[in-house]
This record gives C-alpha cells, structure tokens and sequence, in this order.
C-alpha cells in the first residue's frame, strides 16, 4: 500500500485532512486521456521532454538504421516531432522504424495516424497492448517510457524486458516523476493501479541500481499553470490528482494545490522530470 504523506494527513488545526475524502474511484480512459491533454497544454514539460529526448536520439549515427519502441505512446503527442526530427536527419536509405504500444485503443490509432503525418518516410507500428502483453522478437535501439511506467505490475521486470529488448548498443530512456509537492497529491488521493502503488522516481532509481547498467539520471526543471482550474473542465483537476474527484473533495486539493503554488500570482507549481539514460555494460 502507497505510503500517505504524512503533512496531509493530519489533524492540525486549519489544515484539512485530505484522505477522509477516500476511497476515490479511479479515472475513465476516456475521462483520463481528455485531462491529460489539458494537463500538458498548461504545462511547459512536454517542450522539455522532447528536446531532451531528441539530444539523446541526435547521437544516432545518421547513415544508421534506427528503431524506437514507445511504451505508453499515448496520442503521439512526444513521438511526432522525434520522428519527424529523426526522419529528418537520416541520410537516403536509412530506414527510421517507429513503434508506439499504449493499452488505450483510441491513443494508439492517433499515434499511428500522428507520427505517419509528422514522419511520412518512417516505417510506423502501432498496436493497443500492454508492455506485459507486448509479443515481439524485434530489437530497438531505443526504448522509451514517457511517464508510462508508472502503470506497469513490476518496475524491475519491465525494466529487465525493456533493456532485453535493445539492440547492441542501444539505451533505454526513462522520463519519470519525482515525489514533489504536486505529486503528493497524486501519492495520497490516487487510487491503486491494478493492486499496486504509484511508482515515482526514487523507485526507478532504486531498481536500477541492482541491475548492473550505465546509468545517468539528471532532473529536468519544469512548471504547470494550473490557474482557474476549479472552473475548467472537472477532468483537468481530476487528472492532477490522477483520480475521479468528489464535489466534497475538490475544495480540499484546491487549497492544498495553493499552499504548493510557487510565488508570484496564479496557481503555478513545479512539475519537475527525472530523465533516465540507460546502458547495459
């Protein structure tokens, strides 16, 4: 069972107490998907992710082949420009091979129809599965978890697949959460995922360490503007907590969301990343 943090959970005067709103249900795909696109147009992350990312895939030898596996692809909102980026600096018959898996049928088909139009050159591959679930023999040069590997049963299992899967010398990229102030709230009020904890950074960290890889984590420095949430559409707010609110509940996150909030006006938080580059030995 996730560990509550403990400043939300307690009696102290004025303070409300967070988890006498549990148990919250867990959000619809549906209701998910539209909260996180609302969630990441006010947050400057996704910009920092992308170019982070495509540093790490700029390494790539131009007159090489390239192939990348995209865990948790969701829409192609990362991809599409990578691909296109990558497609872009291949030289002529280098092939670049795109493949995206997310469970959510709906995100996989606008991954498929997104990184075809940003990279009409690439071979693209798109199939609605979990990892888990993922049956293939191919070998990438690329792995990628976007903030997918949250979801998975098991951090290390997925990890050991993952780094099975990359070719001679490939990596494996991971962009994951750290427990901050704004994903405390997430950590106390989400609801299990399939019977297991939220997974945050420190336990990426930790599974990796006993694994025996090349391994350079570093943060990236980031911000989400969450002014006039309590006014816009529920799924955003929902999606910040990573569950389905209670109109009982809400009022409590507002006002634990502006004791987080950075100075200076409106209701801005850190969002902050862990990037991951993974190398076996």
């Amino acid at each position: 069972m996730r560990a509550r943090n403990q400043l939300l959970d307690t009696d102290e005067p004025g303070r409300t107490v967070l988890t006498r709103h549990l148990p919250l249900p867990a959000l619809h795909p549906v209701d998910y998907a539209r909260g996180h696109a609302q969630f990441e147009a006010r947050s400057d992350q996704r910009r920092r992710i992308v170019g982070w990312l495509d540093a790490r895939l700029a390494e790539h030898p131009a007159e090489a082949p390239l192939s990348v596996l995209s865990v948790g692809c969701g829409t192609g909102a990362v991809d599409a420009p990578l691909a296109a980026a990558a497609a872009g600096r291949a030289v002529p018959g280098a092939v670049v091979r795109w493949t995206g898996i997310d469970p959510h049928g709906p995100s996989a088909a606008a991954f498929d129809a997104a990184v075809r139009h940003a990279a009409p050159d690439a071979e693209v591959v798109a199939r609605a599965c979990t990892f888990e679930a993922l049956d293939t023999s191919d070998r990438f040069d690329v792995v990628t978890f976007v903030h997918s590997l949250y979801y998975v049963p098991d951090v290390l299992a997925a990890l050991r697949r993952a780094v099975a899967m990359l070719s001679p010398g490939g990596r494996l990229l991971v962009l994951h959460a750290p427990l901050g102030a704004l994903n405390e709230l997430a950590a106390t009020l989400a609801p299990e995922t399939d019977g297991h904890p939220q997974w945050w950074s420190d336990t990426v960290i930790a599974e990796l360490a006993g694994m025996g890889l090349r391994v350079h984590v570093e943060e990236l420095d980031a911000e989400v503007d969450l002014t006039g949430c309590d006014s816009a559409d529920r799924a955003l707010l929902d999606f910040t907590v990573q569950a389905e609110l209670t109109d009982e509940a809400r009022p409590a996150v507002l006002e634990a969301l502006r004791a987080a909030a950075r100075p200076g006006g409106g209701l801005r938080l850190p969002h902050p990343v862990t990037a991951f580059t993974v190398r076996p030995r």
